[in-house]
């Protein structure tokens, strides 16, 4: 199964959206939740995955 590409909007401590990719949508939020605490210093813990979304295209850092 190839990985997609999403935009997760996850909050904590601080609010953010992180660009992750998964084989699934439940990995896709668990590699959220790693890469917001890595961004924030929030503890995985206190985060909460409130949207995803299915990126179509994702090159190079940019939405197409």
């Amino acid at each position: 199964m190839s990985e997609k590409i999403y935009s997760i909007l996850v909050i904590g401590s601080v609010e953010r959206s992180v660009i992750v990719s998964g084989g699934s949508l439940a990995e896709a939020e668990a590699n959220a939740y790693s890469e917001w605490a890595r961004l924030t210093g929030g503890h995985v813990g206190t985060a909460e995955c409130i949207e995803a979304h299915e990126l179509e295209e994702y090159d190079n850092g940019r939405i197409c």
